[in-house]
């Protein structure tokens, strides 16, 4: 039940120079745009008010 299994090197580990450069992309990245555009939104409102003097068409 508890064999012991050999672990073998490979020939492109971590220390190889031709591995590819990869981008982190997560919710991270979602979750600040959807933050700026709520934040863009809110200031063209406040913008509207200041300019018009009423919510009711913003």
């Amino acid at each position: 039940m508890n064999r012991v299994i050999p672990l073998q090197p490979t020939s492109d580990g971590c220390d190889s120079a031709d591995r590819a450069i990869l981008k982190e992309r997560g919710q991270r990245e979602v979750f600040c745009g959807l933050t700026g555009i709520i934040w863009l939104h809110r200031k063209i409102q406040d913008a509207f008010f200041l300019v018009v003097g009423s919510r009711t068409c913003a």
